[in-house]
């Protein structure tokens, strides 16, 4: 069995860039815990973690420009300034590095890729912004129901300006 380790992370990029073509589009899935120490956001791995910058390093150096990284850790918000480019969408379930709690916004957003309501223009798909928009509403309305402080504000960044919003 592979383990998630910086060393496979970085065997499989290795890997996707002789696999994929330019006209090709990545999804980037990073389900786990994250960590940001007030400079360097990182996604926590077995044995060393890779900040968010190695990751913006690795995704530059694939053929293809039209990149999709979904990223449901705690701490997630750093990485959509770090991975903002042209051509790339970044989510992320928190909206900075300060909520460290576990997030709830991953398994909302999974359950929208084949929620019927979550396809709003009714096209028979569930596009990247409609998963979003879908997950964040749901996970509002999870801490409304649970009487609790909402602990994760989920962002969508997709213009490669650098700023996440929550809303769009």
């Amino acid at each position: 069995a592979l383990r998630s380790t910086a060393e496979e992370v970085k065997r499989t990029f290795s890997l996707l860039k002789t696999e994929l073509h330019q006209d090709n589009i990545l999804f980037v899935f990073l389900i786990g815990h994250g960590s940001f120490d007030g400079r360097e956001a990182k996604f926590n791995l077995v044995g060393p973690d890779l900040p968010a910058s190695e990751y913006d390093t690795l995704l530059s150096s694939l053929p293809t420009r039209r990149i999709v990284v979904i990223n449901m850790a705690s701490a997630s918000g750093e990485f959509a300034k770090s991975l903002s480019a042209k051509g790339r969408i970044v989510i992320t379930a928190t909206h900075n590095g300060q909520e460290t709690n576990a997030t709830h916004f991953p398994g909302f957003f999974i359950d929208a890729l084949n929620a019927t309501d979550a396809d709003t223009d009714q096209d028979g798909h569930v596009s990247v912004l409609e998963a979003f928009v879908y997950a964040n509403r749901l996970t509002a309305e999870f801490y409304t129901r649970a009487g609790r402080l909402a602990t994760e504000h989920a962002l969508l960044e997709d213009n490669g300006d650098g700023v996440g919003h929550e809303r769009v």
